[in-house]
């Protein structure tokens, strides 16, 4: 059972993850957009992190890091 819903919680985390940088790209459907609204709204952590990870700084000092390797 606990292997079960681990593999929903890494699902959920990869359509989360998808979500986000669909957002950053400008490229989530109307209905991505609302379901991404939606997990941002159900919880502060989400939030914090979400706006953390569309920081355009932070984005930007990230894509900085990658060139330099």
């Amino acid at each position: 059972m606990k292997e079960e819903s681990f593999k929903n919680m890494d699902e959920n985390a990869y359509r989360i993850a998808y979500l986000i940088a669909g957002f950053i790209r400008k490229t989530l459907t109307e209905t991505e957009h609302d379901e991404l609204d939606a997990w941002v709204e159900s919880s502060d952590d989400n939030m914090l992190l979400f706006e953390e990870l569309t920081d355009e700084k932070n984005i930007e000092a990230n894509l900085r890091s990658e060139e330099r390797r």
